[in-house]
């Protein structure tokens, strides 16, 4: 068996050694081998001072961590005070008469006196405060043994009948649970990390109700999750799953029911998320395709609240124009939050809309945007938000989705040839026509949603306590970016890194069940509703979004000139005024730099978005984009005419697009007055909202009233007293008035203080065209009372008591294990003790591969050697450290006895 110990920084897998195991009351006898004796463990102490490690008995695979901390339960009328006395022991917490914690000066005392105390008579429990293994193993489940879970599958050809010959493929499998290369485990992408997820459970005990076009209920690999769940057709009103059609769009829902439970282990397919959740069939579609009516959808919502825990939509209103639920929907959207699992709530799951190339933006989507669903956008292998993935400041998390340019998702499909794959296959592998994948496959933020419903399944089986709002804040404090470069990805007040591609970033199966199981349910949220009560109405100034001329003898057709946006980052202030280069069309690298520069641009030869990476590779702060003369027919007129410059979401840096005669105008006057400066100017109102209450700030929302008649005109932004900015709205192509009562929610200010100034303003973005007025404007917040003095966004009760002084900052990590103090304060964990593993962990890649897995941060560095003999390792390999969990796979070694040796490096990496 794999045992593990802790020698002079070096971390050791090795043969386990007999020695006498110590028992604890918990409250029934339980027995715990220590990882080395009282003189190793004072080793341990060097490194870390306030926990042990041990195993049960009966689980020698098993690693718990034992704390300085003793946990103690005495009978009724037992005098603690009498029961301490001689004791290296302080009573730090009583939890109820006959309950109570006590404080040891280290992990070796505590372990020390819990072992004597449970031994005394009136002693009904004494044991260390400790983390099971599911609080604090990462854990590696074994890979199933459906064929499809591993990545790039080769089937061969074969010719199923006279003359018809089925080529050979490549089936891309399922990267979005592992994207490692299935022979060497090799990292080639990005994925849900979903097997450390599976090593604590599947999603026993949960129902996912999907609603869509219903669910195939005799598909092999499905067949077992639908069983007994609650079914139900509301367009009939029959307690009847089926899909109602047979072709593609027949198919979504069972689409997205693979995703979620496909079982896992049957030999063929694949695996879902949560393989071992139900899933319930709530058909919203009539045989034509034709959605419900809004009454059925406000049924839907409420329907078998007893039962199901959570819900996938993957649905979304289509267009540019501001759609949500009415009155009958809103009414069941509350039921499903409020009263269903005995009050926890069911969980919401959205997928986020895939107009994003139309300038779709979630916000305007009202059953996505909704504070009490999960906005969930899609992403690429790679981890930048697809093409079609709409943004938005209400997204909460992103899934890996599939798109045009990598092919769907690799998910279950109608039976034989019916649904999106209609293609037979070779003997052995006819079952593949079950399936899609590929240019097949199952795309967009409908494939993106169902990967987070199967996550949420797995962080409510390892915790059913959680309140429907505990899992939005569990998934959002567990995911990650992938895409780095995003020139939009921001952190907050608080150290939370978000954006409006991908919200909080990719959701982590493996961290989220971890930190589900420590998690302890939020206090209530609280709303807090601010209207403004300045003057109103208020005009919105035509054309804000303008380029501004500064310097001597200005012409007056140069002072300002109106222009339009792109689609990327966008000063949400007033630039400082600097000079401005001329460099043509920017078809090349520039020679010269442009530090501290604008570049002006002419439109032609090649993409916005390569112009505008050009320039910032220069060094240029923003860029002004003027229309060539003559445009190719079919795109934007050349002129005058503004055209909006597509495919810049995520040029690094702002872009106005300007008409003709004022590019050349600019052109000239500059090369003719060098020492002109221009910027980038935002001219609209701008309204404050004072916040005296001390909150700490969950969702928070705007409601904003106008006569405008273009809405996609405008943008509007939401600023927080900490500086945070939210894009609200921005620039879009719905010509229809408004808003004319729209309520745009933000999931960026996440924990920050609420108490100062709120700053909301409105930005015509194009000249001439949309006029109006703001005619009524609320501020929203939704959060929890704190005593927050310093305006950290952390308690100062619990600051003062867990670190001795106000003086930290929330996004601060004093003892180092990569957790925010913010984080710590939420999951309930000491900011000055890292809590985390000490050890190494152990799994099997697959039959040749271990993978070792350790806690980690970004910038540390890990050799590790391996081998079938201690005194001769293998060469090291050096590993870099990854948050929150840092991995290597190897071969496993030849020998019966394995060794392995994971050593942080000290100082730069060699």
């Amino acid at each position: 068996m794999i045992h593990r110990s802790l020698w002079g920084g070096v971390f050791l897998l090795i043969a386990a050694q007999a020695q006498s195991p110590t028992t604890f009351r918990l409250p029934l006898p339980a027995a715990f081998f220590p990882e080395g004796s009282p003189s190793g463990i004072s080793r341990l102490h060097a490194i870390k001072p306030a926990v042990l490690t041990a195993h049960p008995d009966t689980a020698p695979d098993e690693t718990w961590i034992f704390t300085d901390r003793v946990a103690l339960k005495l009978e009724a009328s037992t005098d603690v005070a009498n029961v301490l006395d001689g004791r290296p022991l302080s009573l730090s917490r009583t939890i109820e008469p006959g309950l109570y914690v006590l404080q040891a000066p280290d992990a070796w005392t505590a372990w020390r006196e819990a072992e004597d105390l449970s031994q005394r008579p009136e002693v009904l429990a004494a044991y260390p405060v400790y983390h099971s293994p599911k609080a604090s193993s990462d854990g590696y489940a074994r890979a199933p043994l459906d064929t499809f879970f591993r990545i790039n599958v080769d089937i061969p050809s074969c010719e199923i009948a006279p003359g018809v010959i089925v080529p050979g493929q490549r089936v891309n499998g399922q990267w979005y649970l592992e994207n490692r290369d299935s022979l060497t485990g090799a990292e080639l992408g990005v994925d849900i990390n979903v097997r450390p997820a599976w090593a604590l459970n599947r999603g026993e005990g949960i129902t996912v109700a999907v609603a869509d076009t219903g669910i195939e209920l005799d598909h092999d690999d499905l067949q077992d999750a639908v069983a007994g769940a609650p079914h139900f057709n509301f367009s009939s009103g029959l307690p009847n799953g089926s899909p109602t059609r047979n072709d593609s769009g027949g198919a979504h829902g069972t689409s997205a029911a693979g995703l979620i439970a496909a079982v896992a282990n049957n030999g063929q397919g694949m695996s879902g998320v949560a393989p071992a959740a139900h899933l319930a069939a709530w058909v919203i579609y009539d045989s034509s395709g034709r959605s419900v009516s809004t009454e059925r959808i406000g049924d839907m919502f409420r329907y078998a609240n007893t039962v199901v825990s959570i819900q996938n939509h993957s649905w979304t209103p289509t267009g540019t124009r501001q759609r949500g639920p009415d009155a009958l929907e809103e009414a069941g959207m509350a039921s499903a939050w409020t009263q269903s699992r005995g009050g926890l709530g069911t969980v919401l799951v959205f997928a986020a809309g895939n107009d994003r190339e139309l300038g779709a933006y979630v916000n305007d989507n009202g059953y996505a945007s909704d504070p009490r669903a999960i906005g969930v956008a899609g992403v690429t292998p790679f981890g930048r938000a697809t093409a079609a993935s709409e943004p938005g400041s209400s997204l909460l998390v992103a899934a890996p989705s599939g798109d045009d340019e990598f092919g769907g998702l690799f998910t279950t499909d109608l039976s034989g040839t019916d649904g999106a794959n209609w293609i037979s296959f070779c003997p052995t592998f006819e079952y593949l026509s079950d399936y899609r994948w590929g240019s097949l496959g199952f795309k967009h933020t409908s494939a993106a949603a169902p990967l987070v419903s199967g996550v949420a399944a797995l962080v409510l089986s390892a915790n059913p306590g959680l309140t429907a709002r505990d899992v939005q804040q569990v998934l959002l404090l567990s995911a990650g970016h992938a895409d780095l470069a995003d020139p939009d990805l921001r952190t907050n007040a608080v150290g939370l890194a978000v954006s409006h591609n991908v919200g909080f970033g990719l959701v982590n199966a493996g961290e989220a069940v971890r930190l589900a199981i420590s998690w302890s349910n939020r206090p209530p949220v609280l709303r807090l509703t601010r209207a403004f009560t300045g003057v109103i109405p208020i005009a919105i100034p035509d054309g804000g979004y303008r380029v501004e001329v500064t310097g001597e003898s200005i012409p007056r057709e140069l002072a300002f000139i109106s222009g339009i946006p792109g689609f990327g980052i966008q000063p949400d202030h007033s630039m400082i005024a600097i000079p401005i280069t001329d460099i043509g069309r920017a078809t090349n690298a520039l020679s010269q730099r442009l530090d501290g520069r604008g570049a002006l641009i002419e439109r032609g030869n090649n993409s916005y978005n390569a112009k505008l990476a050009t320039a910032a590779a220069a060094g240029a702060r923003f860029a002004i984009v003027y229309n060539l003369e003559t445009a190719a027919p079919g795109s934007c007129p050349g002129g005058d005419q503004l055209c909006v410059p597509v495919g810049t979401d995520y040029s690094p840096i702002p872009v106005i697009f300007v008409g003709r005669t004022s590019g050349l105008a600019l052109r000239d006057w500059v090369a003719a007055n060098p020492d002109t400066r221009v910027r980038i100017a935002l001219i609209g109102p701008s309204l404050p909202f004072s916040v005296t209450e001390s909150w700490q700030c969950e969702r928070v929302g705007v409601r904003l009233r106008t006569d405008f008649t273009v809405r996609g005109d405008l943008r509007i932004t939401l600023t927080s007293p900490s500086g945070t900015t939210s894009i609200m709205q921005r620039y879009n192509g719905d010509t229809s008035p408004g808003p004319l009562d729209w309520t745009y929610w933000s999931t960026h200010y996440y924990y920050e203080p609420s108490s100062g100034s709120w700053t909301l303003s409105v930005t015509d973005e194009a000249l001439g065209e949309g006029t109006g007025q703001i005619l009524e404007a609320s501020l929203i917040l939704e959060g929890v009372p704190i005593l927050d003095m310093d305006h950290d966004g952390l308690d100062d009760p619990w600051e003062l008591t867990q670190l001795g002084t106000l003086e930290y900052a929330a996004s601060e990590d004093p003892d180092g294990d990569g957790y925010s103090i913010l984080r710590e304060f939420l999951e309930g964990s000491n900011p000055l003790v890292d809590e985390r593993p000490t050890l190494p962990d152990i799994g099997f890649f697959n039959d040749q591969l271990v993978r070792l897995s350790w806690p980690g941060r970004v910038g540390e560095h890990f050799r590790v050697h391996s081998g079938g003999d201690l005194g001769n390792l293998t060469a090291p390999a050096l590993v870099p450290g990854r948050f929150p969990v840092t991995s290597t796979v190897r071969l496993e070694p030849a020998s019966s006895r394995g060794f392995f040796s994971v050593q942080p490096i000290l100082g730069p990496a060699q």
